[in-house]
């Protein structure tokens, strides 16, 4: 049993300064003699929020915290009133939910304050104060530093948000509403989160997400934490309509394609090549996290005729004919052998022939 329960209940709803509201946003008039016309809009919404006043003031005598808290909430929805602020900060001060806890109490005294000092008592005002100097030596403050910067942050399901502390701003988790997480200008700022257990998750495109679990306890040390997201890689993909074309990449030779092949953020010069067609030759930019695909078509390289076999034999063989034509060309006319007289030696002058 906690302190707080073994405590006298007259003196524990006193302490707790929970009272039910009068006199003020939820006074109620006379009953009249005749029955009195409809409510308008505003007298039945303080009917209303009075009534789950009620409702909290009885779960709170039952210790049902979560239960005397959601009736308290809906109650100053309603109508904004001091005693129903301070009676929220109550509650979510006993189900640990300090810094929420602060909030709602600060805006116990501030609404207070707005209605010309008139709504709490002065126990009611010692208590709230009290109870905001107990949170402040529990609370945990965090010095936060986040790599890279414009990292989006969450801490149990929630986005943290930005509260104001005398002439500084600091971050608070745990006062908003669960949703994805926001950035937060700066690399480094202060973090006020309630003791205990604690998910912080932190993302940025091109960086893989960075989920950390810590355990946290308040007092007069601030922890320092450090959290660093890791660039994710880039992909590149290479195909080509020519199955086993070779792949660069830079000046690495990567394989046949298809190539999957994963590089840090950057500029890349990609080739891809194979014997009888035309490289083909392009460059590649991927940022971190990002896929790059391409599909390289090749054409076949254009025919030169003074490279295939073909034309050699043929040129051997128009050398070979030509070689014959000229010898027959300039071969130089042969003479006659002399004439033989017979046995008698008698030989015919060539000019002495006619024809």
């Amino acid at each position: 049993m906690s302190l707080v329960e073994q405590l006298p209940l007259p003196l524990f709803l006193l302490a707790l300064g929970v009272a039910m509201p009068s006199g003020h946003a939820f006074a109620q008039d006379k009953a009249p003699a005749q029955e009195a016309p409809a409510p308008s809009e505003e007298e039945a919404r303080k009917i209303e929020a009075r009534a789950r006043f009620g409702e909290g003031f009885e779960q709170v005598k039952k210790f049902q915290w979560a239960d005397a808290l959601s009736a308290f909430e809906k109650s100053h929805a309603l109508v904004p009133y001091a005693n129903t602020s301070l009676n929220i900060g109550v509650c979510e001060r006993a189900l640990g939910r300090y810094v929420r806890a602060r909030r709602s109490l600060r805006r116990a005294l501030a609404e207070h304050a707005e209605s010309g000092g008139t709504v709490l008592s002065a126990s009611s005002l010692a208590d709230a104060n009290s109870y905001l100097a107990e949170i402040d030596s529990v609370i945990v403050r965090a010095k936060i530093t986040i790599r890279p910067t414009d990292a989006a942050i969450t801490v149990d399901g929630r986005p943290i948000e930005a509260i104001a502390e005398g002439d500084k701003q600091v971050f608070a988790a745990g006062i908003a509403p669960t949703g994805p997480g926001k950035t937060v200008p700066s690399t480094t700022f202060e973090l006020v989160l309630d003791p205990g257990n604690h998910v912080f998750v932190l993302s940025r495109t091109g960086f893989s997400d960075a989920v950390v679990n810590r355990t946290l306890t308040g007092g007069a040390e601030s922890p320092d934490l450090v959290f660093e997201l890791e660039k994710l890689p880039a992909r590149i993909k290479v195909s080509s309509t020519v199955e086993g074309a070779i792949v660069k990449l830079g000046a690495m030779d990567v394989g046949p394609v298809p190539v999957d092949v994963f590089r840090p953020a950057g500029v890349y010069p990609v080739k891809v090549q194979r014997e009888g067609f035309v490289p083909y030759e392009t460059s590649v930019s991927v940022k971190a996290g990002e896929e790059a695909k391409l599909n390289a078509v090749l054409s076949k390289e254009s025919l030169n005729v003074a490279e295939q076999w073909w034309f050699w034999s043929s040129i051997v063989g128009a050398l070979g004919t030509a070689a014959v034509i000229t010898y027959f060309a300039v071969r130089p006319e042969p003479e006659p052998p002399p004439y033989d007289g017979g046995t008698t030696g008698w030989v015919v002058p060539s000019s002495a022939i006619r024809f």
